[in-house]
């Protein structure tokens, strides 16, 4: 998937475990693994769609700001 990400020239790509029962498309969660431009792969816990967005978008967030930690 790093070959993916650096093919796209992104900074960032989520991938979604859709072939889990308590992830994907039916179901109100997702199980799914970050990828980053500096090669950095996170692999996060069950989360409910919105958890996810939230997690998501402080993520971006921290990407604008120039770092990629969404405490930051």
């Amino acid at each position: 998937m790093q070959s993916k990400l650096a093919a796209k020239q992104v900074d960032l790509m989520v991938a979604n475990d859709v072939s889990a029962v308590d992830s994907g498309f039916s179901v109100d969660t997702n199980r799914v693994i970050v990828l980053d431009a500096a090669g950095s792969v996170e692999e996060l816990p069950l989360l409910t769609k919105d958890s996810l967005a939230d997690w998501l978008l402080e993520r971006v967030a921290g990407l604008l700001r120039g770092g990629g930690d969404p405490s930051a």
